[in-house]
């Protein structure tokens, strides 16, 4: 993934990417919408959602890196889906409910929407990834 700068503009906190020359592509939204190609043998395509898809087996069902965009292999500002929506920080502190990692974590939304679009591919079969349902 590439680098992502954090910083303060007039008291606003914003993100900066560093420059990736080539054509931008959005391989998998944060909803989980897994992008067509006009060839199905595009390995940047193919192994962007087989990395959504082992991260959700490997972290056990409990997230998912969606979001995923960029230009060949130089990919930037993934998103992570969790099953579960929101985290009690009572326990710890009066802070109250906090959605894990930001906004753009859709959740079993996101999820879901992957598991019904994904099909498995070339890379899913080698790293012996198990049918997602």
């Amino acid at each position: 993934m590439g680098s992502v700068f954090y910083s303060m503009l007039e008291n606003v906190p914003v993100t900066v990417e560093a420059y990736i020359p080539g054509e931008f592509v959005k391989y998998i939204n944060n909803d989980g919408e897994c992008t067509d190609s006009p060839n199905e043998e595009l390995d940047e395509l193919l192994k962007t959602q087989c990395h959504s898809h082992f991260s959700y087996e490997y972290s056990n069902k409990e997230l998912m890196i969606l979001d995923i965009q960029g230009s060949g292999y130089s990919l930037y500002d993934p998103e992570i889906s969790t099953s579960k929506r929101e985290v009690d920080c009572s326990k710890s502190s009066n802070v109250g409910d906090e959605a894990y990692f930001c906004t753009g974590n859709l959740s079993i939304v996101g999820i879901n929407e992957f598991k019904r679009q994904h099909i498995c591919n070339k890379f899913c079969q080698m790293m012996e990834l198990s049918v997602l349902v």
